[in-house]
């Protein structure tokens, strides 16, 4: 198991500026990507006629994402996150130049499904580049990159709705999907600072475990369908599908030697099973408020969606302050508690947010939610340094995606419970009630895994 370096303040020689910023530049761009087109849905519906295929243009990414994440990881794990990233920045140029062409509804949303793809190395070769440089360099993967790979994706996810917003009011939407091509190209460029990879293995088709990746890839996506219309209506035989195939994906990879999802790997100490879970909770409870806060300041305050924007940027920077806070030595053993305790504050916030009160308090909620985000980013990011193989370290990174992603459909499905009638305060006020089980379920799995609590 590797160690992250806890005693260091400071990010050790290495891993300076030539080697973060085109790492953050990957990790930025899924984010970027998945909240930038949001306000954007309603004049691409109209232009093609087509309103509600826009929903797609959204879960397009989730799901291409969440499929390739782990994918794109155990791809780096064979064959060098470099070589990787750069197939990455590649695809990511090729989706943003094919969805600004887009004549219609259904090459748009193909666009986006291969955004969503090329975007999904960024931050699995991120994790396995930190920690592939510490090995070569004989120190622990220093906590502090890890905290500006957190920040950047942040950041990004946050900043995306307002700079889209002005990007189509200058431009046009389209330019939402060919900022992809400039942003490629900047990685692209900023890559020639990072570390050669190692000398190719001979091509091994066995070696991709292209089984393994088909029965994840079908599990995944019928399991995101049946959460993304479980507001609606309870579909058996998507669940089914995600039942029976991830299971066969359990069974089949437990008999191969080179597999691509190491289930050995998740229950030799069951510590990154609760990881993931963990991810899950806290994504849908973060991705849930950071949707329904703007629709009930719109709704229950009659904020223009332009200063609707603003406040939601407090979110970003507590976020941003809270990575680089816990990531310091002497608050390691208190992320499970400040993470915890956040989202503690952000349940009972919910629920006392009323129609009449200051918009300060609003932002000093988003400041809480930002705190949650932030402290669990380092906590779950550490945990995968000190408990994945290192030959595995991509694709486990990339499961923490899937498990992001996994939480962000649940966020939809709470969103459309709770709102379906509107965004008012009562709405609020049953989200919090969601969130009063799930907080709870976070407090036993860290009683649960007492060793984690220790050691993270």
């Amino acid at each position: 198991m590797a160690k992250t370096d806890e005693r260091a303040p400071r990010t050790p020689s290495g891993f300076g500026p030539g080697f973060m910023a085109p790492l953050m530049i990957a990790a930025a761009l899924n984010p970027f990507n998945s909240t930038s087109l949001a306000v954007a849905l309603t004049p691409i519906g109209r232009q093609f006629d087509d309103l509600a295929g826009t929903a797609w243009l959204l879960a397009a990414v989730y799901l291409s994402a969440a499929i390739a994440q782990p994918v794109m990881g155990r791809i780096a794990d064979l064959f060098g996150p470099r070589r990787t990233l750069f197939a990455g920045m590649t695809i990511v140029a090729l989706g943003g130049l094919i969805g600004a062409c887009a004549p219609n509804m259904a090459v748009l949303i193909a666009s986006r499904l291969i955004i969503g793809v090329g975007t999904s190395a960024g931050y699995p070769c991120g994790l396995a580049m930190i920690r592939a440089q510490a090995a070569a360099l004989d120190v622990p993967p220093p906590a502090r990159a890890l905290a500006f790979l957190s920040v950047a994706a942040n950041i990004s996810g946050t900043v995306g709705p307002p700079f889209g917003g002005f990007i189509l009011a200058m431009l046009g939407w389209r330019w939402l999907f060919l900022i992809n091509l400039p942003l490629a190209v900047i990685g692209l460029l900023a890559m020639r600072t990072l570390p050669a990879d190692p000398p190719p293995r001979r091509f091994d088709l066995g070696a991709i475990d292209l089984p393994g990746m088909i029965l994840f890839g079908i599990g995944i996506t019928a399991l995101m369908l049946f959460l993304m219309d479980l507001s609606t209506h309870f579909d058996p035989w998507r669940l089914g599908i995600a039942v029976v195939f991830l299971t066969a994906l359990f069974i089949f990879e437990r008999g191969q030697a080179r597999p691509f999802v190491d289930v050995r790997m998740l229950g030799r100490d069951g510590t990154l099973p609760l990881i993931y879970l963990r991810q899950v909770l806290t994504s849908a409870m973060m991705y849930s408020l950071f949707y329904a806060a703007p629709q009930w300041m719109q709704a229950s305050r009659g904020l223009p969606p332009a200063e609707v924007g603003v406040l939601m940027l407090p979110y970003a920077l507590s976020a941003a302050v809270a990575t680089f806070i816990v990531s310091r030595p002497k608050w390691a053993p208190a992320r499970p508690a400040i993470n915890i305790l956040s989202l503690v504050a952000v349940g009972v916030g919910v629920f006392l947010l009323d129609s009449s009160l200051p918009i300060s308090a609003v932002v000093v909620l988003l400041g809480f939610c930002g705190l949650a985000s932030g402290s669990q980013g380092m906590w779950h990011q550490q945990g995968l340094m000190r408990h994945a193989p290192p030959d595995h370290m991509g694709a486990a990174a990339g499961l923490l995606r899937t498990a992001q992603y996994i939480g962000a459909m649940l966020a939809a499905m709470m969103i459309a419970l709770v709102m379906h009638r509107g965004a008012d305060d009562g709405s609020m006020r049953l989200l919090a009630f969601i969130f009063a089980p799930m907080i709870l379920l976070m407090l036993a799995l860290v009683v649960i895994d007492r060793k984690a609590l220790a050691r993270d």
